[in-house]
């Protein structure tokens, strides 16, 4: 069996070693997806592997590799595992029907936490148009100013993007406890299903993600969904801006197979 740098069922990978780790072999992932299964049950376990304010950080290269291997023009898909008793979010292109295309190894990123702020914007442009006229008869100038503000609105609404994210930060550990005392951890995510189409890959430099926690009005319920913030710069903007990817869809529930 092929391995990485770390073994399964090491001590946790802290500090810089997380960076080492960017991609699994595939029987790596396997492993690791069992053990994320293995852990559902447990609200222990899962409240001492998973910090609420922790984020997932993913190169841009690594988007253009799913880019590379995505055969579908919707979605693509994420695979939570647990690798050296980490969390993992597993990187999965799909093909044309939704399936998991199989490769000998996949793009990850590991559930770390940060020192860094993770900050949501929404950029706003201010225009101004200058317009002089001419009267027919030649003889009067009419001069006009008109302003204007143009937004770039993010796919999600910047106000009930934080407020998913702080509600997982405030709520998510009850959730878990929930789901794994009530219902034996069956009803928690496996996986998720991303918009693929929201993507300009070309012009992202790194992504942040985020759990976080939404109503779902068709199934009246909070679900666990998944906050992509895309990391780029832009002429104009010496700093990094983030766009927002639209909602993740959890399986389970919302598994398109099933």
């Amino acid at each position: 069996m092929n391995t990485s740098n770390y073994q399964n069922g090491i001590s946790p990978i802290v500090g810089s070693e997380r960076s080492l780790i960017t991609s699994l072999y595939a029987e790596e992932c396997e492993l690791a997806i069992k053990k994320w299964e293995e852990m559902l049950s447990s609200f222990s376990e899962i409240k001492k592997s998973i910090s609420f304010q922790s984020l997932f950080h993913i190169e841009g290269y690594q988007f253009k590799w799913l880019q590379k291997h995505n055969r579908n023009s919707e979605k693509f898909c994420v695979e939570m595992g647990v690798f050296a008793q980490n969390i993992v979010m597993i990187l999965v292109p799909l093909d044309e029907f939704g399936n998991k295309i199989e490769l000998d190894s996949y793009e990850c990123s590991l559930l770390s936490t940060t020192n860094e702020e993770l900050v949501l914007r929404e950029k706003k442009i201010q225009t101004t148009v200058k317009s002089y006229t001419f009267t027919k008869d030649n003889k009067k100038l009419v001069s006009e100013e008109k302003y204007g503000e143009e937004i770039s609105k993010p796919r999600i609404d910047l106000e009930t993007a934080a407020e998913a994210i702080e509600l997982w930060r405030n709520e998510g550990e009850n959730w878990f406890n929930t789901e794994c005392v009530k219902y034996k951890g069956k009803r928690i995510f496996r996986k998720f299903y991303v918009p693929f189409y929201d993507l300009n890959i070309e012009s992202v430099d790194n992504v942040t993600c985020s759990f976080a926690l939404k109503y779902s009005g068709a199934l009246e319920k909070i679900l666990p969904t998944l906050i992509f913030v895309m990391s780029k710069k832009e002429k104009g903007f010496p700093d990094d801006w983030g766009d927002l990817l639209d909602w993740s869809q959890p399986c389970p529930p919302l598994c398109p197979h099933l």
